[in-house]
């Protein structure tokens, strides 16, 4: 569905900003207020936009052209003096026989649009509108002989419904609208009022238009606090395993999430308030064009999943942190996190402590490794709010089946022989919820900012011992142990001290290996 927003007028009571642009690109707390509102309609999965443009346009034109948002936006010219029923008809031939949304482009309201189109479907009219009770201006006074006899602090429920925008409209309504000097708000909606085709949505939530300085003021108020509230995170590398149970968490969390990955991800559709961006980290200008939000939290998972073509794994570990911690540099975020490896310690003996040499081995590791220095130097130098997180293996549900554990419980649930290893390595294995709960402890303490952090369960177990765990809880499958050779530049123990963490965070692993097992168990054999 289609969102048109008419965006023409000349905004006389706000000239002390309207003589230089048109009302919809004043900004509101440094954003301009038609990207405020398409964001509110992006929110929802509507991301194709008709701008009905007049007075200025050619500065709405000029800043859609020269920053990229990841919709799909047509900025027409409907004329300089066409009025409001007008303008909407000159997008007619933009639209097929369907549906579509429409609203002033100087107005915010957190209106829910799912729900308004429901109630326009469920009530099979030709027009649905948003009601809203403006804000009261004054309070109210009962005056008797001189003498005050009622006060009643103002309140908008003392105020009459009036339209706020924000409508849906079938395409049949275009017949209704003369011309180029029909005001959509007199003749049209009044003629299907009259015959029964007009519908009002009630919203007594938010809502606020912009005609006056006064009205800008009461808006950045009113978006200031609601930022404060609500706290965001880019999540960048968010496709794989890590970023999908990462961005359940944080919408559980109700932070507003960004993702940005080199490709659209699978999961998508599961979760429609998140917004997505395809953008290969390591192009700096196209990252500069795609990512013009502020964030409070920054977390890159990002990296070539190939390690075997080792010039992506090198640029993409390495040059796409630079690129993206460099692009925050002075910008206000309050953490972060860099997800490197425990690899970047290479043949040490374990346990592994942050204080302990690295010696990495392979691109992979050497790239993380590089990413871990730069980000110290960051913050050495500059302060910057960073926190690298040296993890060893994390699993849990959803992981892929080329991962040891997930297929291990394939063939277990599936009774099957498999082959492995001696299973004589000893790993760590930390569930995934552990992992989330210790990355929101991290955004929130200062103590870690500039650290490196070793992340693990703290128990580490031989991968024979974890396959018969999993045998058992299954109740099937049977390991061919020594059928698969260990390569030659396998670490035999490879895990962590995690000591630190406990220290600086108060934080330990609430999962046990069984339970944590159990509830992955449980979550493949419902698909399997």
């Amino acid at each position: 569905m289609k969102v048109i927003i008419l965006a023409g007028g000349l905004g006389s009571r706000l000239s002390e900003h309207t003589k230089t642009m048109p009302k919809p690109m004043v900004k509101i707390n440094g954003v301009p207020i038609i990207l405020r509102l398409m964001s509110h309609y992006s929110k929802y999965g509507f991301k194709e936009f008709l701008i009905a443009t007049g007075y200025k346009g050619n500065v709405i034109k000029k800043y859609f052209k020269k920053n990229f948002f990841n919709w799909k936006i047509n900025v027409i010219d409907t004329g300089k003096k066409t009025m409001t029923g007008g303008r909407l008809k000159r997008l007619k031939k933009y639209l097929k026989d369907e549906s579509f949304l429409m609203t002033y482009g100087d107005g915010l309201s957190n209106v829910n649009i799912k729900k308004l189109i429901k109630f326009h479907k469920r009530n099979k009219k030709m027009v649905t509108l948003t009601a809203v009770r403006p804000p009261a201006r004054f309070g109210a006074l009962k005056i008797l002989n001189n003498q005050v006899k009622y006060f009643k602090e103002k309140s908008k429920l003392d105020e009459g419904w009036i339209n706020g925008g924000f409508f849906v409209i079938n395409k049949d309504f275009f017949k209704y609208i003369r011309g180029d000097n029909t005001f959509l708000e007199r003749e049209p909606l009044e003629k299907i009022s009259k015959k029964r085709q007009l519908t009002a949505y009630k919203h007594t939530g938010f809502w606020q238009c912009m005609d006056t300085i006064r009205d800008k003021e009461i808006l950045e108020k009113i978006v200031k606090k609601s930022e404060k509230k609500s706290k965001s995170i880019l999540v960048v590398g968010g496709t794989g395993f890590i970023g999908y149970s990462l961005i359940k968490s944080c919408l559980k969390k109700k932070l507003k999430v960004t993702c940005v990955s080199s490709k659209k991800p699978q999961f998508k559709k599961l979760f429609p308030k998140v917004n997505f961006i395809v953008c290969d980290i390591r192009n700096k200008k196209l990252l500069r064009k795609k990512l013009i939000k502020e964030f409070n939290y920054v977390i890159n998972l990002a990296g070539y999943v190939d390690h075997s073509n080792k010039k992506e794994t090198f640029s993409s570990h390495y040059f796409g942190c630079l690129n993206i911690s460099n692009m925050f540099l002075g910008k206000k975020i309050e953490s972060f996190i860099q997800i490197g490896s425990g690899l970047e310690y290479g043949n040490n003996k374990s346990p592994h402590k942050e204080s302990s040499l690295c010696r990495p081995k392979g691109t992979y590791a050497l790239a993380k490794y590089k990413a871990s220095i730069h980000l110290q130097k960051l913050y050495k130098n500059k302060k910057f709010p960073c926190t690298i997180l040296r993890l060893y293996q994390a699993y849990g549900p959803n992981q892929k089946f080329n991962r040891l554990i997930p297929m291990v419980i394939k063939s277990c649930l599936n009774n099957k022989n498999f082959a492995c290893t001696s299973g004589n390595q000893k790993r760590d294995f930390l569930y995934i919820d552990d992992l989330s709960n210790l990355i929101f402890k991290i955004f929130k303490t200062k103590k870690t900012r500039g650290k490196i952090i070793n992340v693990g369960s703290g128990n580490p177990i031989k991968i024979k011992t974890l396959i018969e765990t999993i045998k058992k809880i299954s109740k099937g499958g049977n390991p061919l142990y020594g059928n698969i050779r260990m390569r030659k530049d396998e670490t035999l123990n490879m895990y962590p001290n995690i000591s630190r963490a406990k220290k600086l965070l108060k934080w330990s692993p609430k999962y046990s290996l069984p339970n944590g097992l159990k509830k992955t168990i449980k979550s493949y054999s419902e698909k399997l």
